[in-house]
């Protein structure tokens, strides 16, 4: 019998409202674990950025990462991503995916060595079934030949005396690249060299998109169609929507009001005492 997860899409998130609900989720899934009355085991989230913003990872230094000056002049946001891995750039074209689901004793999405499966292979069914064929190359990438289409962090947390993993998944179904360029410091610096083929060489960052693949454009609602239903198919789950409530979108801004708009986390990873 299929596991029921809770399904959750929206579009035009700002940065620290879409990453507070990413966390958001996770902490519910605390919740879920610590009383019996869930009938959710899981959360996902596909949902995509109103403008272009930059994504650092964790535990990544902003001024070696960013183009401040040029963020500043275009009005970019950056924020501070709760999970690990590189700066990234997210906005209309990229499809964000967000699934968090319980952690008992040692985690699977802790070891090294299969800290991206299942739900990795979930992102390459869905991009199978687009006529795309993809593979997971460490450490937190997934490719089409040489060049990256998605990238992949995690995070734990505890709360309610529970645990819980969010795992975090980037897919271009298209990207400014020149802006990108622009933007980052050291854009696909971690994937260059002996995989990174013709692409390190015009110093693009080593990357591809659903849309470049296809030959046509892919929209992040067509996109989206297509991941839900590898989620589904591998991970065994039947999606049931179900939107954030009014209640929670509340919880959900308080949590980007003192956290995710917070200098001290964006440029420093601190949280408030």
């Amino acid at each position: 019998m299929r596991t029921r997860w809770r399904y959750i899409e929206d579009d035009g998130s700002s940065a620290s409202f879409g990453l507070a609900a990413d966390e958001y989720i996770a902490r519910k899934v605390c919740t879920f674990t610590s009383t019996s009355t869930s009938t959710f085991t899981h959360v996902v989230r596909l949902y995509t950025y109103k403008d272009a913003s930059v994504m650092l990872g964790r535990n990544q230094d902003v001024e070696s990462e960013i183009n401040l000056p040029c963020c500043a002049e275009l009005g970019i946001d950056i924020n501070r991503r709760p999970t690990g891995g590189g700066a990234i750039v997210m906005g209309k074209g990229q499809l964000g995916v967000a699934i968090a689901g319980p952690v008992t004793g040692r985690s699977v999405l802790l070891d090294s060595k299969t800290t991206f499966s299942p739900f990795t292979r979930a992102i390459i069914v869905g991009l199978s079934l687009l006529g795309i064929k993809s593979e997971f190359r460490p450490k937190n990438d997934i490719y089409v030949k040489d060049g990256k289409i998605a990238g992949l962090a995690t995070y734990t947390l505890d709360d309610n005396g529970t645990s819980a993993a969010l795992y975090h998944a980037s897919i271009l179904a298209d990207i400014d690249k020149d802006l990108m360029l622009r933007l980052l410091k050291k854009p696909g610096k971690k994937n260059a060299g002996k995989n990174a083929g013709k692409n390190a060489e015009n110093n693009d960052g080593a990357i591809t998109t659903v849309s470049s693949e296809l030959g046509r454009h892919v929209g992040t609602s067509e996109l989206r169609g297509y991941i839900k239903r590898g989620i589904e198919k591998v991970l065994d789950a039947e999606l049931v929507p179900e939107p954030f409530s009014q209640a929670e979108l509340r919880e959900i801004k308080r949590l980007e009001q003192v956290k995710y708009s917070s200098d001290s986390w964006i440029y420093y990873g601190k949280e408030q005492p």
